[in-house]
């Protein structure tokens, strides 16, 4: 694993340099771990020097060695930067951030078949989420609840739900970009192949990587129908237009044996695991927590009859992700196996949090 965050603006002619920061055993670890930081440059010169800072609060140490080693006495992040020195002259900075964490809680998963199962609604909100069609997913795993707020705080070192007060709520605020970058960092830590490269605002999904990750909208479907094919997994509702938008509705009976959604959640998220999970054993698929999953979203992406473990389209304009399951402050119309919302990538919504999926 290595990192490169290489600045070549500092180089004066003639030289031409190209240098990468290399971590062992990577960017996640534990107080327990020997870091091992290289820089590695083309050309190599004899006559560099190197001024390492392997800590935010120290200067820089001037060294011959491109190689420097470091155990870290505590948790917490850790940026490194090394400078290259030649004649004198500045010419390349290098620099990463380490996270360093000793207890990481690893979400509970649930292995789920291939299958094949009806996509989408007849009955649809969104246009979106027509037409309804066949689609078949390859064997995965998936989370058992939703991320909570302990999971997440145990991993990246902070906490941004907007709920606070118990750490089995699931972690809200949280960006696509956000989930992305658990997802890798949790893979890291397991010693897993992270599914995604981020290069800028892109991110490049590795689909055969063994590393978790976000859900496909096809997947999330499919997890959450588990078998069925009507308005949630619990059966038909009543009432499938509630909007939750002025007079607070009865609560709907089916709704609620399985999902926190506006009618009784007091405006707010509950601890996960508290209502009735689906017939795969999974918590939450509806209500509390809206999900992000990897796909962008399209309006047209369902009549394109991709329906072979489909990943959705490869970019949209609007540059908007999928977001599954309804939420706490939803009504039924947006809390059905089928229904979709959207979301900007670098957004933290009050009301959005994500599950993690692995390939097999």
């Amino acid at each position: 694993m290595f990192i490169s965050c290489g600045d070549s603006g500092l180089i004066s002619p003639p030289t031409t340099l190209f240098s990468e920061l290399r971590v062992s055993p990577g960017i996640e670890g534990s107080t327990k771990d020997l870091y091992t930081f290289t820089l590695v440059t083309s050309p190599s010169n004899n006559d560099f020097r190197y001024q390492w800072r392997l800590d935010t609060n120290e200067q820089y140490v001037e060294s011959a060695s491109n190689i420097a080693t470091i155990q870290f006495p505590k948790e917490g992040y850790y940026f490194i930067s090394v400078r290259i020195i030649h004649k004198g002259t500045i010419v390349s900075i290098n620099s990463v951030t380490v996270n360093i964490r000793d207890s990481v809680l690893v979400p509970e998963m649930v292995s789920l078949p291939q299958g094949t199962f009806l996509m989408g609604s007849n009955d649809a909100f969104d246009a979106s989420e027509l037409p309804q069609r066949l689609v078949k997913v390859s064997p995965f795993s998936v989370g058992k609840y939703e991320i909570t707020q302990r999971q997440f705080l145990s991993l990246m070192g902070y906490n941004p739900s907007w709920f606070l007060g118990d750490l089995q709520m699931p972690v809200e605020r949280v960006s696509w970009y956000e989930a992305i970058d658990y997802c890798n960092r949790l893979s890291i830590r397991q010693g897993l192949t992270p599914v995604y490269r981020v290069i800028g605002d892109s991110v490049v999904f590795s689909r055969n990587a063994n590393g978790f990750r976000l859900l496909t909208d096809a997947e999330w479907e499919y997890a959450c129908r588990s078998g069925t094919n009507t308005d949630t997994y619990n059966g038909n509702l009543q009432d499938r237009r509630n909007f939750c938008s002025s007079v607070i509705p009865e609560v709907e009976p089916r709704m609620d044996e399985i999902a926190w959604y506006c009618s009784n959640a007091s405006g707010k998220t509950h601890p996960v695991g508290q209502k009735k999970p689906n017939a795969f054993g999974l918590y939450d698929m509806l209500g509390n927590a809206s999900e992000w999953v990897w796909d962008y979203h399209d309006y047209e992406y369902y009549s394109k009859n991709e329906n072979i473990n489909p990943t959705g389209p490869t970019w949209t304009p609007s540059k908007m992700r999928v977001v599954r399951g309804g939420g706490w402050e939803f009504g039924t119309i947006l809390t059905r196996s089928h229904t979709r919302v959207q979301g900007f990538s670098k957004s933290a919504y009050y009301s959005f949090g994500f599950r993690i999926g692995r390939n097999g």
